[in-house]
């Protein structure tokens, strides 16, 4: 799977030493994940790792082994966060790894995970980008399809996938469409305007009333892109 995986139409690889490995195969899986992700079949993609959660056993070892790879591993997936308290363990441990960006976000306080919409708006708020779960079929059939539009239309801007079936259709899916891009640059080229007119902070195009929020939205479609 590792040898095909780099080869697959996605923006970022995760590969999960959790749920994906028996407890038995943790040392060889975790061993033979550092081996392949510096190797020259990840060239030109940041593989992510999702370690074992922070109350297992294997955690520190996964952590531990991984920043021993510099610059092999770009994201660090963590399971099964049930308090600030087990992100303060993974902040502890990313402190003595050979991490070269260490970035952890705490957020004001943990209890669940927000529903869609809330998580949305604290990527944005953030700066971040807000990634949907897999769809857990591996098929790519009218419920996956149903599933990626909903995210779509909720404002995600990507999202995992969990077969190598999905990720072109994901691509294609999340991709701006010619019409999108088009609204887009002309949003942008009004809000320029109306500022070099006179600053004004609110403008109007095509009937449609224009201010920063909506040129953040443009921004965003373009990035995308």
């Amino acid at each position: 799977m590792l040898g095909k995986a780099s080869g697959l139409p996605a923006d970022e690889l995760i590969i999960d030493l959790e749920d994906a490995v028996a407890p038995s195969a943790k040392d060889e899986a975790r061993a033979l994940v550092v081996d392949s992700v510096g190797s020259a079949a990840f060239a030109g993609k940041r593989p992510g790792v999702r370690v074992n959660a922070p109350r297992s056993r294997w955690c520190h070892l996964d952590i531990a082994a991984i920043g021993a790879a510099p610059g092999a591993v770009g994201t660090l997936v963590v399971s099964k966060v049930e308090g600030l308290r087990r992100l303060a363990f993974v902040d502890r441990l990313l402190a003595t790894a050979r991490f070269a960006d260490r970035r952890l976000r705490r957020p004001h306080r943990l209890a669940r995970p927000p529903p869609p919409p809330t998580s949305i708006y604290a990527a944005r708020a953030n700066g971040l980008q807000a990634i949907d779960g897999p769809h857990l079929g591996v098929a790519v059939d009218s419920d996956f399809e149903a599933a990626v539009a909903r995210a779509r239309d909720l404002g995600f801007d990507g999202k995992w996938a969990i077969h190598p079936s999905q990720p072109e259709h994901l691509n294609e899916a999340f991709s701006p469409t010619a019409a999108e891009l088009s609204w887009a640059r002309a949003v942008l080229d009004a809000l320029e305007a109306a500022e070099r007119e006179g600053g004004r902070g609110a403008v109007a195009l095509e009937g449609e009333m224009l201010d920063e929020a909506v040129g953040a939205a443009a921004r965003r479609i373009l990035a995308r892109a």
